[in-house]
C-alpha cells in the first residue's frame, strides 16, 4: 500500500511538473511573438519587488494612480496566470477564451513592470452628455453641495470608474464601471475618468536627424534625458551623446549611430 502511495505522488509530481514545463513552452511561444508589438520587458528580467509589487496592487486594489501600458496582459500570463491559474486562465489573459486580461491587471502592470522605467500618466475626468451609468454597477450615493464633491467621492474609491451628480438634487451616483446609457434628466452631469500615460521607448546606437533638433541641454545619462522629455509636453523624442540631451518637438525616425542612445516618447490613452 505504500509503495502503490509512493508511485501515485510520483506520478501526480510528474504530471505537475510537465504541465507546467508546457505552459511555459506556450507562453514563450505567444511572448516571442507579441513581444515586438508590445515593447515588453522580459519577465525574467524583472525584479523580486517588481512581482511582489503587482501581486500586491492586484489584491489591494492599488489602481487609482496608474494606468496601463498595452504589455500588461503578457506580464500577466507570464508572472501569475500560467503559474496559479492553469491553462485556462493563461488562455483567457491571452485572450482565446472570455473577456481577456482585466483593467485592474493592466494598470497593475503599468504601475510595477520595471521601476526603472521612465514614465507619467495623466488622468482627469470627461463629461459625457445626456448619459447615465447603469443602475447594477452604483457603488455608493451620496448628497454632496457641488459636482466638486462628487469627483472627490469617485477619486476617494478605488474601484471608482465613472460618477453622475444631479444638479437639483445634490446627489452624487459613484460607479464601478463606465458603461453608460441615455438619461432623460437634462440636468445630469456623468462623467468618465479617463488617462494618458507617456513612456519612453530606447533605442540603443542610434540618434535623430540634426536639422530636426530643437533645443540642447547637458544632462549626465540617458534616464536624465527621458526625464526631461517626458515632462515636457511637446518632446517628441530625444537623443544622447553621454553630455548633451536633444531634443525633438515632432516625430522624427531615428538611424543608426553608434554610442548614442535615442528615445521616443509614446503616450497611449485608457478610460479606465
Amino acid at each position: 500500500m505504500l509503495t502503490r502511495s509512493l508511485l501515485q505522488c510520483a506520478e501526480n509530481r510528474m504530471k505537475n511538473m510537465l504541465l507546467e514545463k508546457a505552459l511555459w513552452i506556450i507562453a514563450f511561444t505567444v511572448l516571442s511573438l507579441t513581444s515586438e508589438v508590445y515593447d515588453l520587458d522580459w519577465p525574467w528580467n524583472w525584479r523580486k519587488g517588481d512581482v511582489t509589487c503587482y501581486t500586491t496592487c492586484l489584491e489591494g486594489g492599488g489602481t487609482s494612480t496608474v494606468v496601463s501600458t498595452p504589455f500588461a496582459d503578457i506580464i500577466m500570463y507570464m508572472i501569475e496566470v500560467v503559474k496559479a491559474g492553469g491553462l485556462f486562465a493563461f488562455l483567457q489573459s491571452v485572450g482565446v477564451t472570455g473577456n481577456g486580461t482585466s483593467d485592474k491587471m493592466i494598470l497593475c502592470a503599468a504601475k510595477c513592470e520595471s521601476s526603472e522605467k521612465i514614465q507619467d500618466l495623466k488622468c482627469n475626468t470627461h463629461r459625457l452628455n445626456g448619459m447615465k451609468g447603469l443602475d447594477e454597477n452604483v457603488l455608493k450615493a451620496e448628497i454632496v453641495n457641488k459636482i466638486e464633491e462628487c469627483e472627490g467621492l469617485c477619486n476617494n474609491e478605488k474601484e471608482c470608474k465613472a460618477f453622475k451628480y444631479l444638479l437639483k438634487n445634490r446627489v452624487c451616483f459613484v460607479y464601478n464601471s463606465n458603461q453608460h446609457i441615455e438619461d432623460n434628466f437634462s440636468e445630469s452631469q456623468f462623467y468618465v475618468k479617463r488617462c494618458l500615460l507617456c513612456y519612453m521607448k530606447t533605442t540603443k546606437n542610434a540618434k535623430g536627424p540634426d536639422d530636426e533638433i530643437e533645443s540642447i541641454r547637458k544632462e549626465s545619462s540617458i534616464k536624465e534625458c527621458e526625464k526631461y522629455c517626458i515632462k515636457a509636453d511637446d518632446c517628441r523624442a530625444v537623443h544622447f551623446d553621454g553630455e548633451r540631451c536633444y531634443k525633438f518637438t515632432d516625430e522624427v525616425k531615428p538611424y543608426e549611430k553608434t554610442g548614442m542612445d535615442f528615445s521616443r516618447r509614446i503616450c497611449e490613452q485608457y478610460t479606465n
